[in-house]
């Protein structure tokens, strides 16, 4: 066994921030910060929009879907995903994001996340501000102990079926930074972990956090300190301990 582990909480604050401001033109934000314990990916578009360029934004042209249900089918929509690092789980605390049209744009918001399958808006408006600053669209969690990839999605519609206008992110004012994820991270205890292989790999160490099968033990963990580790099954039964 290793010997030694503890939990730990990190504080909350910001867990990954994006940055927007000079994206114009782009059909990605990368990540500004991400905070230790977490993955995180850029924000980039769905299939059905392109990136169209307006200053301190990421701009998209072609939203033309006139519900969520089919906006999120058709690829209307932003997204970016989330993952705790190897041991590590989230705690959501909120999403904040400020939202913004042209003149023609869609008037249709929300944010929605894959671990419910992308079925109900975590937070939406039908009036996306027309105003250059954007308008927030915040969602607030009491969602704890999360060790999976969350993917999330601003899924954009209009009231009316033309193409036309745009819809972007917009940059918070005076920091250049938006949206922002916060929460917790927090450091598993010691366990007994199986070997299960389910990562394809015989590597004790080996992780992909954003991958269904995040590493070869069971309950997608690698060892630390504390752990007892146990070997049963007959996949990748050849391992390194690494």
């Amino acid at each position: 066994a290793f010997t030694g582990a503890t939990p730990q909480a990190f504080g909350q604050s910001n867990l990954v921030v994006w940055r927007v401001n000079g994206t114009s033109g782009s059909s990605s934000a990368s990540t500004n910060s991400v905070a230790s314990g977490i993955v995180a990916t850029a924000i980039t578009f769905g299939s059905g929009v392109s990136a169209y360029g307006i200053s301190g934004t990421l701009n998209a042209i072609g939203f033309n879907q006139t519900s969520a249900a089919d906006a999120l089918t058709y690829g209307d929509y932003f997204e970016f995903t989330a993952a705790p690092a190897a041991n590590q789980s989230l705690s959501f605390s909120a999403l904040n994001s400020l939202l913004y049209r042209t003149t023609n744009g869609p008037e249709r918001a929300g944010w929605y996340w894959n671990r419910d399958n992308y079925a109900a808006a975590l937070a939406s408006t039908n009036s996306v501000s027309t105003n250059a600053g954007g308008a927030a669209l915040n969602v607030s969690f009491s969602t704890n102990g999360i060790t999976s990839a969350t993917t999330f999605r601003v899924v954009v519609s209009r009231s009316i079926a033309i193409s036309s206008g745009t819809f972007a992110i917009a940059a918070t004012g005076g920091t250049n930074e938006n949206p922002a994820l916060t929460g917790t991270v927090t450091l598993r205890s010691a366990a007994s972990l199986a070997w299960d292989g389910g990562l394809g790999s015989g590597s004790w160490t080996a992780y992909d956090a954003t991958n269904a099968n995040q590493a070869n033990w069971n309950g997608n963990n690698t060892p630390i300190d504390g752990d007892t580790l146990v070997f049963a099954g007959t996949t990748q039964t050849n391992t390194t301990n690494n």
